[in-house]
């Protein structure tokens, strides 16, 4: 419904308490995650919706954004100047990156701590 699966927990019933545990577990089971990829795709081919549709217009947006558009005089004539959407150039072009990976917004650490290391030396 909305894509949310600790909303979709408390939905089905779960304690608001610990719908956010149950939620996880839940997408853990294959059948539900088949399930989930099940109705995305026929969600999808209903509404003739799908990756590609959303990532050219993303990319028509960055494109149409990028554009140099001459700035006109109150009397209509170049002035010799141009102007762009950065704003919006930036905004689907970051939509892209997301999509395509390239921005992580988790950090992994891997902290490798030897017996002779003490608490305070680390800290």
């Amino acid at each position: 419904m909305d894509l949310n699966a600790t909303q979709a927990a408390i939905r089905a019933g779960y304690s608001a308490k610990t719908a956010e545990q149950q939620a996880y577990q839940l997408l853990q089971k294959t059948s539900v995650s088949e399930a989930i990829a099940a109705a995305q795709a026929a969600r999808s081919e209903r509404t003739e919706l799908m990756q590609d549709w959303v990532l050219d217009r993303l990319c028509e947006v960055t494109e149409r954004c990028m554009q140099h558009e001459a700035l006109l005089d109150h009397e209509g004539n170049p002035t010799g100047e141009y102007k762009f959407n950065a704003s919006g150039a930036n905004k689907s072009i970051e939509l892209i990156g997301k999509h395509l990976g390239m921005f992580k917004d988790n950090l992994k650490v891997k902290l490798e701590v030897s017996h002779e290391d003490t608490l305070s030396e680390l800290e």
